[in-house]
């Protein structure tokens, strides 16, 4: 947590700056990431994550973060950063650049928490069960008690 709460042009800055970041770092998660230079399918994403990262309040312009985060991950020349421009103003008149509802967002979050944590622990149960059930069923076949069985699979 930072000692100084940036306004107006310092917060914009800081803004810009950790938005880029952020989305520049993403960007290179993505095997062979450089392959993807002139495909119009980043730029449109680049656009979508900017859309829904940066606020009104946050005071910054989106398509200078996204001519940003383009130039930065793909080093751009200036006839290719001017092409970018006229990509993002078409999907913008395109409407093609749209903003997730809150709903959405919230959704999203959720989802990502069940299919990530909790459903790995429904996974696990499951996965546990069928186990014992296989411990179960081959000690059973040896000869051992159902009394021992239980406290093995207990201990297990």
């Amino acid at each position: 947590m930072s000692l100084f709460k940036f306004k107006n042009k310092i917060n914009s800055h800081v803004v810009f700056n950790n938005t880029v970041k952020q989305i520049v770092e993403e960007i290179q998660k993505i095997p062979k990431y450089n392959e993807l230079k002139g495909n119009p399918e980043i730029v449109l994403m680049v656009c979508n994550c900017v859309e829904n990262i940066i606020t009104k309040k946050d005071g910054c312009n989106k398509k200078d973060i996204v001519i940003e985060v383009i130039k930065t991950v793909f080093n751009l020349n200036d006839v290719e950063i001017k092409s970018l421009a006229a990509t993002i103003e078409c999907f913008w008149s395109n409407g093609m650049i749209v903003k997730m509802k809150s709903v959405e967002k919230v959704g999203k979050i959720i989802g990502e928490w069940f299919f990530g944590s909790f459903f790995k622990i429904i996974i696990i149960t499951s996965v546990k069960q069928i186990i014992n059930y296989l411990i179960e069923k081959m000690l059973m076949k040896i000869g051992i008690s159902k009394v021992v069985i239980t406290i093995i699979i207990f201990l297990i």
